[in-house]
């Protein structure tokens, strides 16, 4: 540039932004990635024209850096820029420094979106798909997978970020992850085996030259190794079949598992994420996987330029000795670089494993700490939604994608006061009631209904009662009004106590050995139809004082042929036989 300006063209380290060309110029960047984990690059910068740059000039927005190689070519690492913090300026060089903190568009983004959602009869490579469309063009990705995935049955995203989201669904079915930069765009690669990484290039045969500091070498390489567990087990429950065991276990590798001492040690967890047998192993797989991976790696130091995360190489030793590690095929899962344009030096430092291990993400799961409310919903003009275990569908008040129609919600199971086979209590709660909601462990992945609540919409039955009414009273359905209810109600006002029952319908009553009535005072027998009696064998009424049998019309006893039969105007006796006898007989 003119005036003696500093610029670019003959620098170790540029970079691109949303402000011209040359208003800043690189210094010093770091760029530290981590299979699994993202990457973050650091760049002291300064700048002699523009000695006011503000946050909103460039945080959030593009960046692209370019390292220069050995033959003048360039090494692309693009990013969003996170932070930036002017440091001072200084009038001898007129010129003001800034450092900038630059992440993939996954950690920017993601971090700062918190949610709750559902997902149900999803792979996970779909979910994590649907998470990233959210985001439209601002993020780039692909995910290549070797394996075909079941769906999970249900999966929430509970008060967490996308990104704790993402990473715990990948750690879930033991999925990994790093980036791969161009000019103007980086792009998350998702994989799920160490068949889909790609060789470094231009060069994946790096030199080793521990005398001798030669351009993209290591002069530092080292092996590493560290204590693991034996065998991992873990037991699940599901209620679809309460008498399987989901008791599964997996030893590693035999390699690792001659480590002394490693055979002796085992990992047993309950996890309950799991209700079927493929679920956990997906489960325990990414779990052994994860542990194999960091027993044994290798660490080198040195110049190349080109090592990435996600690429494989090998070494070899230049000056005529035969390295041990020289047929092994080393996958990169660490990269840290150093470019310094004021000395123009380069340093980078790499940690692999053996071809076929990645580093997988590791995320919290989070739990739920204590109880929760739901809506009860149905399909449309049902009161009740049910199936053959009684279960019931419910709207979490911060599901915001949740439908009152319950299509996009699982059926869950309803605590009862005791529950056997084909015996128990059973109480369904009806759409629009207000349920109380428990999670298995904490799991937001496994909700139970525990009871129900009044609001204002759904008051109590006996609430004008002042707490002297309790009971049970169940509207009819469909459409059933206020009065339209079985009921049984204890009253227990002190002088006025009193049990009360209601059939809406028809009351039946079955004693399969005797009934016994026992009543203090008088009892009113009230039936607006017609009443029967069948007794097998004998019926005996007794009374202290008076019988009094009232009929409007006609009385008529009836002993096989002969009867009597008395209306309001006579009495007939009819039978083959019919003998009078006492001392007295009076006929009017």
């Amino acid at each position: 540039m003119a005036g003696g300006l500093v610029t670019q063209d003959k620098r170790l380290i540029r970079l691109t932004t949303v402000l011209a060309q040359d208003e800043l110029i690189p210094a010093r960047m770091t760029y530290n990635e981590t299979m699994g984990d993202g990457f973050t690059i650091n760049v002291d910068a300064f700048s002699e024209i523009n000695h006011d740059i503000q946050a909103r000039d460039l945080v959030g927005t593009a960046i692209t850096l370019a390292i220069v190689d050995a033959d003048n070519n360039l090494r692309y690492f693009n990013g969003l820029i996170q932070h930036l913090r002017a440091g001072p300026s200084t009038t001898r060089n007129n010129h003001t420094s800034y450092h900038i903190t630059v992440v993939s568009w996954l950690q920017l983004l993601l971090s700062k979106r918190n949610n709750y959602r559902i997902f149900q009869d999803t792979p996970i490579p779909s979910v994590i798909k649907q998470v990233f469309a959210d985001y439209g063009g601002a993020v780039e990705f692909d995910i290549k997978t070797t394996r075909g995935y079941k769906n999970w049955r249900y999966l929430v995203q509970y008060d967490e970020t996308d990104l704790n989201f993402v990473y715990r669904l990948l750690a879930l079915e033991g999925l990994s992850f790093f980036f791969e930069h161009a000019n103007g765009q980086h792009t998350l690669k998702v994989v799920d085996d160490s068949s889909s990484l790609a060789s470094l290039a231009p060069k994946s045969v790096i030199d080793l030259h521990p005398n001798n500091y030669a351009a993209d070498s290591f002069t530092q390489w080292t092996r590493n190794s560290h204590f693991a567990t034996g065998k991992h087990e873990l037991v699940s429950y599901n209620y679809n079949k309460p008498s399987k065991s989901l008791f599964m276990n997996q030893q590693v590798d035999a390699d690792i598992a001659a480590i002394p001492n490693v055979a002796n040690v085992t990992s047993y967890s309950y996890s309950g994420d799991y209700t079927a047998e493929d679920e956990g192993s997906s489960i325990l797989k990414a779990r052994v996987k994860r542990e194999s991976a960091k027993v044994n790696t290798w660490s080198g130091s040195g110049n190349v330029r080109t090592m990435a995360v996600g690429k494989n190489f090998s070494i070899i030793r230049t000056d005529g000795t035969v390295h041990p590690d020289k047929d092994i095929i080393f996958s990169a899962t660490k990269v840290s670089l150093i470019a310094d344009d004021i000395n123009g030096a380069l340093t980078s430092h790499v940690t692999a494993v053996k071809e076929g291990h990645l580093y997988y993400p590791s995320a919290t799961a989070p739990k739920v700490p204590s109880l929760q409310t739901a809506r009860v919903v149905g399909k449309k003009g049902q009161e009740i939604q049910t199936d053959e275990h009684g279960r019931i569908k419910v709207r979490f008040h911060w599901d915001r994608n949740g439908r009152h129609d319950g299509q996009n919600t699982c059926f869950l199971r309803v605590m009862q006061g005791f529950a056997s086979s084909g015996f128990g209590m059973q109480f369904t709660p009806r759409v629009g009631d207000e349920v109380v909601i428990a999670f298995e462990n904490g799991n937001p992945d496994r909700p139970f209904v525990i009871g129900s609540l009044y609001n204002s919409e759904n008051n109590p039955p006996y609430a004008d009662q002042n707490g002297l009414r309790s009971g049970v009273r169940t509207r009819s359905s469909l459409n059933g009004g206020e009065d339209n209810c079985n009921e049984l109600y204890f009253h227990d006002e002190k002088g006025k106590e009193e049990v009360y029952f209601q059939a809406e319908k028809d009351h039946n009553v079955l004693v399969k050995n005797n009934q016994t009535i026992k009543i203090g005072n008088d009892k009113k027998h009230q039936v607006v139809n017609n009443e029967t009696h069948d007794v097998g064998n004998n019926l005996t009424i007794m009374a202290g004082n008076k019988i009094l049998v009232d009929a409007g019309n006609e009385l008529k006893l009836q002993v096989g042929s002969s009867t009597i039969t008395i209306t309001s105007s006579k009495i007939e006796i009819s039978s083959s036989a019919v003998a009078v006898n006492g001392s007295l007989v009076t006929l009017n």
